[in-house]
């Protein structure tokens, strides 16, 4: 992998904190959201809002 390729992530749980880490990822560059997976089906933040949810 180069350091131009993007490391791909599953956010697992979309609570208080799997969204933060899920904004931030979203955010950066360096990584790409591979899922978001949550037992449930919660609302996203209006960043995350593109991305469908798992359950």
């Amino acid at each position: 992998m180069s350091s131009q390729t993007p490391l791909r992530v599953v956010v697992a749980g979309l609570g208080n904190m799997g969204r933060s880490h899920a904004l931030a990822y979203h955010t950066n560059p360096g990584f790409q959201i591979a899922a978001l997976v949550n037992r449930s089906d919660v609302p996203l933040p209006e960043g995350l809002s593109t991305y469908a949810i798992r359950r």
